[in-house]
This record gives structure tokens, C-alpha cells and sequence, in this order.
């Protein structure tokens, strides 16, 4: 609401310009600046420049909000200026995971191939994070490369963000890459999988097709009976709500 209208980017980019700020603040004011969907251009150039700036929690915060700002921005220059700052902060190693969780956020396609070269990064943190940022691409290519990261990556935790990105994809097609990720061998990616089939119960309630409904929920019962108690356990309650 009130973030739309210039007078209160105006008044919220005073307080973001305040060197006294304290940092406690610091995520209020640049997340609160990231929903403005027709921001000012001198918003956008201060993220940009703060981006650029030399660490600091501001430039962290500046970061995130600028991912927010360029998903929701219905003005193209802007955007395109949001994510090449974005994007000038991949190759700088203490950046580069939180450049890459804003480029998720981001959603804009011309950064897949980017976030794409982190796939096969040595780091498994960065493959993480790279197969979570492609949750919002969703060309066919993007869908591949999470696919193969769920099956073919040797790291739970990439496993883990596969299916987290998943989950913000139609069921009716991607359900039986998380149904054969119950069979994992490690007990963190099948717990993910069970939270992944939750999600897209509660998120599509209503709108997936009755067999399909049909197929998750009896996935879940045959969860129930895991090896794991946690696995059973989490079944068990998504079934019961």
C-alpha cells in the first residue's frame, strides 16, 4: 500500500540514507522499499549503488531488497537495472549465495543461464542455492536442471533445495520426482519430500485434478511407513490436517 506512492519511497529512502541507522532497522526499510512496483528512479539507483558498495549489513540488506523490488516491478528499465547489479555480484565469494537467493527471488529469465553455471560449483551451499533460484524460471530447461540436481547430485542439501523448488511447480507433472525421492537414502531429503507433497495439497486445494489429489494422499500413507520415525511422523500429520 502506502510503499506505492512517492512521498513514502521519498520518506523510507531518507531513513535507508541514514548513516546512524541501526542495523536492527536495516531490513524493514530495504524490504519495505523492495515492494514498490512502480519505484522511484532514485530508489532504484540507490539500491544499485549500495550493491555495489564494500560489505556491510547494508549492502546484504540493499541485496534482498533489490530481489524483491525487480519481482514485482512493472517498469523494464528498472528492473533491468536492479538484476545487473544483481548479477555484478556473482564471482565475488562473499556475495555470491545471497546474489543468487535475490536472482531467485528476481524470477527474471535472462539470469538461468547464470544461476545455471552454479549447478556444478565445488561448494554444495552454492548448488543449493542456485537449484532453489530456479524455483521462479520456468521454462523447460529450468525444470531439467532441477530434475537432474534431485537425482543426480550427491549432496542432500542440493537434494533438499531441488525439491523446495519443486514444490512451486504443477504437481500434475513433478509429483513423481518427489514421490521417488521418498525412496532417498538420506532422511532429510525424504522429510523434504513429504513437506514438498504438503505443500502442494494446501497451495492447489481445490484446483488439482481428484486422481491426482487421490495419488499424493495415498503417497503420504505409504510414507507412514518409513524407517524413520520423523518421515512417519511428518506423514502422518499432513494426513491428518
Amino acid at each position: 500500500g502506502a510503499v506505492e506512492t512517492p512521498e513514502s519511497q521519498r520518506a523510507l529512502l531518507s531513513v535507508a540514507k541514514f548513516e546512524a541507522l541501526e542495523e536492527a532497522l536495516l531490513p524493514n526499510v530495504f524490504l519495505s522499499l523492495g515492494q514498490a512496483s512502480e519505484p522511484l528512479p532514485e530508489v532504484v539507483s540507490y539500491f544499485g549503488a549500495q550493491i555495489q558498495a564494500e560489505g556491510g549489513e547494508r549492502q546484504g540488506w540493499a541485496i534482498q531488497g533489490a530481489g524483491l523490488l525487480a519481482s514485482v516491478t512493472g517498469d523494464e528499465q528498472a528492473q533491468t537495472s536492479l538484476v545487473d547489479a544483481l548479477e555484478s555480484q556473482l564471482g565475488d565469494g562473499k556475495r555470491e549465495a545471497l546474489a543468487l537467493s535475490a536472482l531467485g527471488n528476481a524470477g527474471v529469465a535472462r539470469s538461468f543461464e547464470l544461476i545455471g553455471t552454479y549447478l556444478s560449483a565445488d561448494e554444495p551451499a552454492l548448488r543449493a542455492e542456485a537449484v532453489f533460484a530456479l524455483r521462479n524460471q520456468h521454462s523447460e530447461e529450468a525444470s531439467e536442471s532441477i530434475r537432474q540436481a534431485l537425482s543426480d547430485d550427491p549432496e542432500p542439501l542440493v537434494r533438499k533445495e531441488a525439491l523446495r523448488a519443486l514444490s512451486h511447480r504443477a504437481a500434475e507433472t513433478h509429483a513423481p520426482l518427489a514421490v521417488e525421492a521418498l525412496k532417498d537414502s538420506d532422511v532429510t531429503v525424504r522429510l523434504e519430500a513429504v513437506k514438498t507433497l504438503s505443500a502442494w495439497l494446501q497451495s492447489e486445494e481445490g484446483e488439482l485434478e481428484a486422481e491426482v489429489e487421490a495419488n499424493l494422499h495415498q503417497v503420504l500413507k505409504s510414507a507412514q511407513g518409513d524407517e524413520d520415525s520423523a518421515v512417519r511422523d511428518a506423514a502422518s500429520q499432513v494426513l491428518a490436517g
